[in-house]
């Protein structure tokens, strides 16, 4: 893993690009502080690239730097970002949700 945290800093866009996706596609959560800067990227492809791979991997802990971009991030960022908050709303709702139905049947059995 740490070669494709160096690649993260790449001055090439593409290498970046690959970078996030490869450590999506490996499950690689610990890396989520190196990859939130990358939401600032110069380059929208990066930025939205970020946004996905932090989707893949389910990283609670992005969410307030995505709304923050929602304010600062051209019109294609913006969009990627609110699509993948709205989507995250309803599943998160239903984990919500089944966890208080699994604690109320607890209560009821105990």
């Amino acid at each position: 893993m740490p070669n494709l945290l160096q690649l993260l800093s790449n001055d090439d866009g593409n290498i970046r690009k690959t970078a996030l996706l490869a450590l999506a596609f490996k499950g690689e959560y610990s890396a989520y502080k190196k990859i939130i800067p990358l939401l600032k990227d110069k380059h929208w492809q990066i930025r939205v690239a970020a946004v996905q791979c932090l989707e893949i991997l389910k990283c609670k802990e992005a969410i307030p730097y995505l709304f923050n971009r929602l304010g600062t991030d051209p019109q294609k960022g913006r969009k990627v970002i609110l699509d993948i908050l709205a989507a995250r709303k309803p599943q998160q709702q239903e984990e919500e949700d089944s966890s208080q139905v699994e604690n109320s049947f607890r209560v009821r059995k105990a």
